[in-house]
Order: structure tokens, then C-alpha cells, then sequence
């Protein structure tokens, strides 16, 4: 018999009992090879069943006789310290359910279940008398994970599961990630001057955490260079708004390379900052320190046009560039500027 013939025999008997297919005695051959393999209770079996059942339900009235309708539950309103029945059966159940293990389809159909369902006792405190019988169910060996370890790859799971949420949940850039993919560059723009909490924020994690993995990786923290107001205290007591400034201002103190801090400059009547000026070379010096921020950025493309159509000269430092490196060009130039002017 081919596939197509059996596919018609099986569609031709489909909702067929098995004595319309094969007949009286080929059914009852079948059904009792059946009952062998899989231990069905024979018909004597059954019947014996049903005659106990009825001789217990025998003379008994039923609950609902009568009653029309969904009817309120017996127990409804009660609690094991108002009804002894209640007591009873609550004492009884953890021993009937003691060792009892659910399935894996069983745990997936009750998460399927109770998904998007709002906790009954969400946004009510409990009790200190609950939370005291809690600690005492769970404390010491009670609590199922006593003298238990997480494995490697749990620690991980929760680790990531976790990560961005010490930040605060509501956080629009969280992103959940494994933090050693980022490594390099986490490093990269520390050491180019971006602080720990920039570096969080970015990231989607507390500062902290920036901070506790660059030790990890070995890498030296720097001492806090912060003064009032959230400025940075260089050497010749300019006050800047990031690391790589303060490397700006030290660099050009340290060489003695006159400077101002955020001089003004005007364009159709508004006035604008920049972030360094060296008068001695009539320069404009910004460092460009963010680059993930649209705002920041729509302020810079602005901010360079009119540096543009001022005729200003400006030096750029983007914020994965080294400032010093970018700076080194100045030293010879300021010191012919200065020859020039004593002679």
C-alpha cells in the first residue's frame, strides 16, 4: 500500500469506530491488545468503579439542589483562624503536596496564565508580623537555597538581567549588554578624560559600575578634581566643566601659553561662549566632549557656522581625540610670538 493510498483509507475511516473499520472480531483483538500495552482497566473494572461511586453518593443531597446560577463558593470570607474546617484542609495541604514536581508544559501553561496579571497585593506594605514569619520560614536551612551556589552562567543571566537598572529603571538609554564587548572603548574614553558617571550614562549603568570594572581591568582611577559647583580647579585657578578641559588648561599654564576661559564673542546680537581663547594667536579653542546627545550636537553644527561666517580662527577637539596631542603644534609658536615681541 502506497502513501496516497493511505492517506485515502485515513481520511475514509477518520471518526470511525474501530468495529465499523475492521469488523467485531478485529475490534475486540485490537482493544484487548491495547488494554495489555497501556494497562486500560477492563469494561469489569469500570463497572465495579461506577457501582462504588454510586453506593458512596447514595442518599447523599447535593449542595447546589435547587440553586440556580453561579453560587458563592463555602468557603468564601473564611480563614483557617475563624473555621476549623478551614484549618483542617490547610493543614493538610504542603503534606499532600509535599514532593510534588511540575512539568515543564505545566510551568509554561501557568506562566502563559498569569502573564500581565496584576499582583493582588501590589502597592500594599506587608506587615511586620508577615515579614517576621516570612524571615522565620526562610531563614537558615529553611530557605531552599541554603549552602547553594549560582553556576557561572546564572551569574551572568542576572548580572545582565540587572545591568542599567542601578541606573534607574526609567532610564530611556538602558540597554541591556555584556559590558566586556565594550572594553576598548570604555577604556579608550576614560583615558582621553570622560568621567565614570559620563561613561555610565552612556552605557545605561551607575558610575560606580564603570568605575568597579576599570579596576578590574586594571586600569588606575583618578582623584576627584572637582571643586564648587561642579567645576574642575585647574593649577592657575581656572574653573572648567570636564577632564579633558582641565588637560587643556594645565597644558597650556604649565607651557606659558596665555589663555582665557569661556570668552565671550558676539553674532546678531546674542552673545557666545568658547571654551578657550589664546589672545597671543587670536584663537578660539572648543573641545567638542559629547557626540551622543542630538541637542549637543545641533548646538556644535550651529555654534561652527558662526565661527565661520565670523572668520574666526578656531581649533576643533573632538572628544575621542587627545587634547595634548592636538595642543603640541602651539609650544613653538607661541615661543616665536613671544621673541617677536621682546625684540
Amino acid at each position: 500500500m502506497d502513501k496516497l493510498q493511505r492517506e485515502r483509507l485515513s481520511r475514509l475511516w477518520r471518526g470511525k469506530s474501530y468495529v465499523e473499520k475492521y469488523g467485531k472480531v478485529r475490534a475486540a483483538e485490537i482493544i484487548q491488545k491495547l488494554r495489555k500495552k497501556h494497562n486500560f482497566p477492563s469494561e469489569e473494572a469500570k463497572r465495579r468503579w461506577r457501582e462504588n461511586i454510586s453506593r458512596g453518593q447514595k442518599g447523599r443531597i447535593l449542595w447546589n439542589k435547587g440553586k440556580k446560577g453561579l453560587q458563592v463558593a463555602w468557603n468564601k470570607g473564611l480563614t483557617k483562624e475563624t473555621d476549623q474546617r478551614v484549618k483542617k484542609y490547610a493543614a493538610k495541604l504542603p503534606k499532600a503536596r509535599k514532593g510534588m514536581k511540575l512539568s515543564e508544559r505545566h510551568k509554561r501553561n501557568i506562566g502563559k496564565a498569569i502573564k500581565g496579571r496584576i499582583a493582588p497585593n501590589k502597592g500594599i506594605p506587608a506587615s511586620e508580623e508577615t515579614k517576621k514569619k516570612l524571615s522565620n520560614l526562610l531563614s537558615g536551612i529553611k530557605n531552599p537555597f541554603y549552602g547553594k551556589k549560582h553556576t557561572l552562567e546564572t551569574r551572568k543571566k542576572i548580572s545582565l538581567s540587572r545591568m542599567g537598572k542601578v541606573a534607574g529603571s526609567k532610564n530611556s538609554d538602558y540597554i541591556g549588554f555584556d559590558i566586556e564587548e565594550y572594553k576598548e572603548d570604555i577604556i579608550k574614553m576614560y583615558m582621553i578624560g570622560r568621567s565614570t558617571n559620563a561613561l555610565g550614562k552612556k552605557y545605561g549603568v551607575a558610575g560606580s559600575t564603570i568605575g568597579y570594572y576599570l579596576k578590574k581591568w586594571k586600569i588606575s582611577i583618578r582623584k576627584g578634581a572637582y571643586g564648587f559647583s561642579g567645576l574642575i580647579i585647574c593649577k592657575d585657578g581656572h574653573k572648567v566643566r570636564s577632564y579633558p578641559e582641565l588637560q587643556i588648561d594645565n597644558f597650556l599654564f604649565e607651557n606659558g601659553i596665555a589663555h582665557d576661559v569661556e570668552k565671550t564673542f558676539d553674532f546678531q546680537n546674542k552673545q557666545f561662549k568658547c571654551d578657550f581663547y589664546l589672545p597671543e594667536l587670536d584663537l578660539y579653542i572648543e573641545y567638542w566632549g559629547i557626540y551622543h546627545n542630538e541637542k549637543y550636537v545641533r548646538r556644535k553644527e550651529r555654534k561652527l557656522e558662526i565661527y565661520d561666517k565670523l572668520r574666526l580662527n578656531l581649533l576643533s577637539i573632538e572628544w575621542d581625540e587627545d587634547p595634548i596631542e592636538k595642543l603640541k603644534f602651539l609650544i613653538p609658536l607661541c615661543a616665536t610670538k613671544q621673541r617677536i615681541l621682546r625684540t
